[in-house]
This record gives C-alpha cells, sequence and structure tokens, in this order.
C-alpha cells in the first residue's frame, strides 16, 4: 500500500529528525528524503553525512543517486570532504 509506505516514511523521518545527529543516522535521514522525491533536502543532508564520516561509501553512492545532473552536484563545492 503506496499511502502506507507513505505515512511510515514520514513517521521514520520524524524520529530520525529528533535523534542526535551522527553520520549514519543522517544517511538513514538521506535515504528517507529521497523515498519521498525530497532531493534538494535528501543532498543537503548527504553532505551532512559524508562530512561527519567520509569513508561511508553509500552515503557517497546516495549523494550522486540524488544529483539529476552536473549542476546539482556542483551545488556542493567546497563543502564535502
Amino acid at each position: 500500500n503506496t499511502l502506507l509506505a507513505g505515512a511510515e516514511l514520514a513517521e521514520l523521518r520524524a524520529n530520525l529528525e529528533r535523534q542526535d545527529k551522527d553520520a549514519f543516522l543522517m544517511y538513514v535521514l538521506g535515504m528517507t528524503l529521497m523515498d519521498q522525491n525530497n532531493l534538494a533536502e535528501a543532498r543537503r543532508v548527504l553532505v551532512q553525512s559524508v562530512r561527519l564520516y567520509p569513508c561511508n561509501w553509500s552515503a557517497w553512492k546516495a549523494l550522486v543517486a540524488s544529483c539529476r545532473d552536473i549542476a546539482s552536484f556542483r551545488e556542493f563545492d567546497g563543502q564535502l570532504p
């Protein structure tokens, strides 16, 4: 059921936003935002994740996947490790 999945994603996002942030929770939040088609916010959160823990290859892959073109990736010029 799509509505149930959407409600579950919204609940997960709300719970993650209340937590103390660490690189891996930021990654999960970024993935949740991507599932909600909130790509701009997902990119912002994923940048925070890779800055906190640059060795999280999954976060890097998700960040690249959230960029539809090179211009959207260039938004982070100077913000990435």
